[in-house]
């Protein structure tokens, strides 16, 4: 909710995504345009909404999906799924520092302009972030509706 109240100065003709479109642009020219394009609150905002991120968002989801596939491993019959769980459990750990990173490297352009090099590594780490994240939160929602299903299948 936050997130979205924040974010929508951020929203524009020449950034639609927000600050999706930032943690993505990967270039100085596209960073460039995107911070151009927003006046002082909308810096301001994009910098408060990453702080929060930083320091609200990323260690409650990290812990969440570490939590929940961990749980969906341990009740898991087949080894190779189960192991694939404890994998993902601990990528996300490395799917929280990747976020924070790649803040640490949004707040650098917020505050000094925009630089290629930080565009370049925020865009990777977000992807990096992005991907183990979707894999494990694909993973919990598909393992836990087959434990609910084997579950209900037994009672029943």
């Amino acid at each position: 909710m936050f997130k979205a109240v924040i974010g929508q100065v951020l929203i524009n003709p020449t950034n639609p995504n927000g600050i999706i479109g930032f943690e993505l642009a990967a270039s100085y020219e596209r960073a460039a345009a995107i911070l151009a394009s927003w006046d002082s609150s909308a810096r301001a905002a994009a910098r408060t909404q990453t702080l929060w991120d930083s320091f609200f968002y990323i260690p409650i989801y990290v812990m969440a999906l570490v939590s929940w596939a961990g749980w969906c491993a341990r009740r898991l019959t087949l080894r190779w799924l189960a192991w694939i769980g404890v994998v993902l459990a601990w990528a996300m750990i490395l799917a929280g520092l990747c976020d924070l990173m790649e803040n640490w490297q949004m707040l650098k352009q917020f505050e000094m302009g925009a630089d290629g090099q930080s565009a370049a590594l925020a865009a990777n780490f977000a992807y990096v972030k992005f991907a183990i994240f979707y894999a494990t939160f694909a993973y919990v929602l598909l393992t836990t509706i087959g434990i609910a299903g084997r579950n209900v299948t037994m009672k029943g």
